[in-house]
């Protein structure tokens, strides 16, 4: 207990190490002071403890929105999307997976209101509203593939690339087939000039095909969800493979003399990249490595697997994501030599890939995982790389065996490795590792292993650690996440200002930081956090000046 006047009053405590503070309350008497930074500590340690016992999300994407719905369904008043963190993970003793927001801005069985700015409020849609509201949906005639009579010929077939979506849905036309996709541009167009031939949709219905003016020319498109409110539609271009957003006066009514040729965009998925599907940082390599290219694509899927697989060129839509039904190998042929474009693109991402990095003079959204002895803060940037690097660990794990344990050569070669860390309460906790130095000999079995994204260094045994780099590569190249950064103005921190900063920030904790200075290469930050969503942010370094100050005041007067 500590003062800095006659009536004002602070008080810490130490539990296990952490300091726990009841600054900035100030208190007129010592039995009300004792009270009230008791409660603190014992709700900051019931939070920090709930966190550590949630894993990471381990539901697929469709188990996540069908759990999420059947909750949000017994809330008809919703829940506001700054308590759904908790909420959520009280619920399901998980953490979120990092892509909620985008499962469910995909989904129509959820959907999102927005309150008073910023925040959003999620709702369950109203299971009669997820059924159809139209018994006949216009179809078109399937594309018929090139497929070679014997079952075990070769599958090359020439095609020009129109789409890039990701690495599992890349779009593309059948060169034998574009005079006809041409010609039936050029009819839609005539046609189309003549306001009498052009029939304006009185209603939206979902799978529907429309015709839509672009500006090069007519489109037909599939209503992918339609929103009767705004009366808007999400279409997918099926001649193209791209998607796009139309409200009703913008669609019109499709001729049925238009509608015999196939959709000619094909599905693909590149052979050994699906790991590389929601990187971050591929659409832009795709883009400009294969878009409006053309290209030789080895297929690898038999005609019978691609009957098991749906059977349809353009993929098979499943809880709401699309899934390519043919998996391909890209070559481009123009040149001496042929150059493998699978290859080509893998190592094109893992270049463009850059490491995180913090910007002077900009206040950026964090994650504290890790507090050195020395005070040195480990942070994390809330961006997407961290969300890939998470939900991929996440998406790994789940399929690991004992056949994926590292051996001694494993060690010798391999950069990246995956830890299974059960040192909190026995709960598996996995991540990216790597050894701080080379094992000397095969009958070394513990290790030090520094966590590439958390800043922690442990001694882990060899049955606790799994090979990274023959599961996902994606992950393996992935640049390491975990920043150091010190306090900037803050007076040295140990003993019982080390453990006061652990007390003030756990493991996991969000806040805010601000570059104000470098120091031999290390950023000099400010660090803002707030003990709930509902209260301000504090300057941590504001914080631990004011309570040494006067501690030290306390001391010099004693």
């Amino acid at each position: 207990m500590y003062s800095t006047s006659i009536r004002d009053l602070h008080c810490s405590v130490q539990i296990a190490g952490d300091v726990y503070s009841s600054y900035p309350q100030e208190f007129t008497d010592n039995e009300t002071a004792y009270q009230c930074t008791a409660k603190i500590a014992i709700q900051r340690i019931l939070h920090a403890q709930s966190h550590q016992k949630r894993s990471a999300c381990t539901f697929s994407d469709a188990e996540f929105i069908d759990g999420l719905y059947e909750e949000l369904l017994k809330h008809p008043h919703g829940i506001l999307g700054h308590k759904l963190e908790d909420w959520y993970g009280s619920t399901f003793r998980q953490h979120l997976p990092s892509h909620w927001y985008d499962l469910i801005l995909n989904s129509n069985k959820i959907r999102v209101e927005h309150g008073i700015d910023p925040r959003i409020i999620l709702f369950a849609n109203d299971p009669g509203s997820l059924k159809p509201d139209r018994a006949s949906i216009t179809t078109l005639p399937q594309m018929v593939l090139p497929w070679q009579a014997s079952e075990g010929g070769s599958h090359d077939w020439n095609m020009f690339i129109s789409f890039c979506d990701s690495t599992k849905l890349v779009w593309a036309r059948m060169i034998d087939q574009i005079a006809n996709f041409e010609e039936l541009t050029k009819q839609i167009g005539r046609q189309m000039e003549s306001p009498h031939f052009r029939q304006k949709v009185s209603k939206l219905y979902a799978q529907e095909v429309y015709l839509v003016e672009m500006a090069d020319g007519w489109n037909r498109v599939r209503a992918i969800s339609v929103d009767e409110e705004t009366r808007s539609c999400r279409c997918h271009f099926i001649d193209f493979g791209d998607v796009g957003m139309f409200h009703l006066e913008d669609l019109f009514q499709c001729p049925p003399q238009f509608l015999v040729l196939p959709a000619q965009a094909v599905c693909l998925s590149m052979y050994a990249l699906d790991k590389f599907e929601d990187h971050p940082h591929a659409h832009k390599v795709l883009t400009k490595e294969l878009d409006g290219q053309t290209v030789v694509a080895h297929v690898l899927t038999t005609e019978k697997q691609f009957l098991e697989l749906g059977g349809s060129a353009q993929g098979v839509v499943e809880n709401g994501k699309r899934r390519a039904c043919l998996v391909a190998t890209l070559y481009d042929t123009s040149t001496a030599e042929d150059i493998h474009l699978n290859d080509l693109v893998a190592s094109r991402i893992t270049k463009c890939t850059p490491a995180p990095s913090l910007s002077d003079g900009k206040t950026t959204p964090i994650l504290v995982s890790h507090i050195n002895d020395d005070g040195d803060l480990m942070v994390l940037l809330r961006n997407d790389d961290l969300k890939f690097v998470e939900r991929s660990i996440a998406q790994t794990v789940a399929d690991l065996g004992e056949q994926d344990r590292v051996s001694y050569s494993d060690l010798l070669h391999d950069r990246h490795i995956f830890v299974c860390d059960e040192t909190v309460d026995g709960v598996k906790q996995w991540f990216r590792g790597r050894l701080v130095t080379r094992p000397l000999n095969p009958e070394e079995e513990t290790f030090d292993v520094y966590y590439v994204d958390d800043g922690r260094q442990r001694k882990t045994h060899i049955s606790n650690i799994y090979r990274l780099e023959a599961n996902n590569r994606a992950l393996a190249t992935f640049p390491p996440q975990a920043l150091p950064v010190r306090l900037h103005d803050v007076p040295e921190i140990g003993g019982h200002m080390l453990h006061r900063l652990r007390g003030l920030i756990p493991w996991r904790t969000e806040a805010l930081l601000k570059v104000v200075a470098k120091d031999s290469g290390k950023p000099l930050v400010n660090v803002f956090i707030r003990e709930d969503p509902e209260c301000r942010y504090m300057c941590v370094n504001i914080g631990l000046r004011l309570e040494f100050e006067m501690a030290s005041s306390l001391n010099n007067d004693i």
